[in-house]
Order: C-alpha cells, then sequence, then structure tokens
C-alpha cells in the first residue's frame, strides 16, 4: 500500500487500485485504462502468453539482481549484497511460480484432440508402404500396457 501522506500513489498509482478492490468499487484512472488494456491482451493472446511475458520480465529482473549479489559478494559489499539478494529471492520465487503455471497451461496448450490424432492415424495408416507401430504393440492375443500404464486388452 502507499505511503502515508502520499496522495498520488493514492490517486493515481497502485496504491488506488488496491484500494478499490479492498472497497469492491470501479477503478478510477490510470487503473481502469490499465484494466481495458489488460483485457484486450488476454482476448488476443491468451492467458499463456501474458503469463510467458510476465515470467520473462521476472526473469530479466532476477539475472539482474544475481548479478548485482555476486559482484557486491566479490567486493565484499555486505549490506550491499543483503539487500540485493532479499529483492533477487523475491524475485526468483516469483519466477519459478510463473514457470509453474506456465508448464502446467502449456502441456495442455498443445495437445491435440482425439479426433485430430485418429484423423492423422488414419492418414498414414492409408498411405501406401506406410507401417505405424505405437509402443508396446501387443502380439495377437497378448495384453499390453498404455503409456499411462493401463492394461490393454487384445482383441
Amino acid at each position: 500500500m502507499a505511503k502515508k501522506g502520499n496522495t498520488n500513489a493514492l490517486k493515481y498509482g497502485g496504491g488506488s487500485a488496491v484500494k478499490a478492490i479492498t472497497a469492491g468499487t470501479p477503478f478510477n484512472e490510470p487503473a481502469a485504462t490499465v484494466q481495458k488494456e489488460l483485457e484486450r491482451a488476454f482476448d488476443t493472446s491468451g492467458v499463456y502468453e501474458y503469463i510467458k511475458e510476465r515470467m520473462l520480465r521476472l526473469a530479466t529482473a532476477e539475472q539482474l539482481y544475481w548479478n548485482a549479489c555476486q559482484m557486491a559478494a566479490e567486493k565484499g559489499e555486505v549490506k550491499s549484497f543483503e539487500g540485493r539478494i532479499k529483492i533477487w529471492g523475491w524475485l526468483i520465487e516469483a519466477e519459478l511460480r510463473a514457470l509453474v503455471q506456465l508448464d502446467k497451461i502449456g502441456k495442455h496448450k498443445g495437445s491435440q484432440t482425439l479426433d485430430a490424432v485418429l484423423h492423422s492415424y488414419q492418414a498414414q495408416k492409408d498411405v501406401p508402404g506406410t507401417q505405424i507401430t505405437t509402443q508396446g504393440e501387443a502380439q495377437d492375443g497378448q495384453d499390453v500396457k498404455n503409456d499411462q500404464g493401463v492394461e490393454v486388452k487384445d482383441g
């Protein structure tokens, strides 16, 4: 939250947005404009790209702070190192949380539907001279496990 007496932060900055969220009221400017810009970004690029952009910004700042921490340590500047390492710790934690979210979203982002996979399989199967095999393909009368370890009966 904004420092006491800092009316500009409450009127024009993040303090104003936090106050509106807490009170359940609409944003004033510039927060209302920023919210509209974010809505457009989500509609255009999606959540994945939004999180990716934020993660890259965090990673950039994290790397710069890490470099500064290393320089301060090499010079023996303990106070400088202590101040920077705290900020670096916050940045790396936020970056890692964003990476986890990207990983979760990314695993589903490029996944194909069952229909698309089956269509692709059928198209390859119909090409003369093409032999399609699958991992753990069963011989006649044998049972195998699929990629998820589920037993699949042959026939």
